[in-house]
């Protein structure tokens, strides 16, 4: 197919600016991986007597992730006409040191094959999507620590955003150790002196 069939929907509140949102995601410092540029699960919108209410759209969105460090870059525009997919996610979007934003850790945000394509699929009806993921606690840059204050703040900025989704790495890790905290990341639990399911708790809070 070379062309997008559906409509292209409106961009709502909900399509931010990369920039805006790696700022102020990393802010709170922390591994965070961001994937894209506009937000996940964004919802068509429609009039009702009671007022505007989100609509999700019909069908299950596919969106599979797209790895932005391998060469040669990913042909999003190619590949949407081929395939009829509309939606991807780019991976990703990490620390690359100080609590600057890079892609895969390394690569200035301008600077990205594939992300300079964001502006041509739009054109052809499709997007991108942005999820954020931070590294609780400890993380493998072991002066970077992230902390259940930071997930509040993230969570904030999240919904301040209208961000379609947040998650962590991980669920397994949302615990204190059982030796207590220690400077280097473990799989098995968050390395900080932390309650049961802290993190959980202030992303969804």
């Amino acid at each position: 197919m070379t062309n997008y069939a559906a409509p292209r929907r409106p961009v709502s509140r909900r399509a931010k600016s990369l920039g805006a949102a790696v700022s102020a995601a990393l802010g709170a410092c922390g591994a965070l991986a961001l994937a894209g540029n506009a937000t996940a699960g964004e919802e068509r919108r429609r009039d009702t007597g009671a007022g505007t209410e989100a609509a999700a759209a019909p069908g299950t969105t596919f969106a599979p992730y797209v790895d932005t460090s391998l060469q040669p870059s990913y042909d999003l525009v190619k590949r949407a006409e081929e395939t009829g997919v509309r939606e991807f996610n780019l991976a990703f979007i990490t620390s690359g040191g100080g609590c600057t934003p890079k892609w895969g850790g390394t690569q200035e945000l301008g600077e990205n094959a594939v992300a300079r394509q964001i502006d041509a699929l739009r054109a052809k009806g499709g997007d991108v999507r942005v999820s954020v993921t931070p590294m609780i606690g400890v993380n493998d840059v072991i002066v970077e620590v992230f902390r259940p204050d930071d997930a509040a703040e993230v969570k904030k900025f999240a919904d301040e955003q209208g961000m379609g989704w947040l998650s962590m790495w991980s669920a397994t890790r949302d615990k204190a150790c059982p030796g207590g905290p220690k400077d280097q990341a473990d799989p098995t639990c968050s390395s900080i002196e932390q309650g049961a399911d802290d993190f959980a708790k202030a992303f969804t809070g």
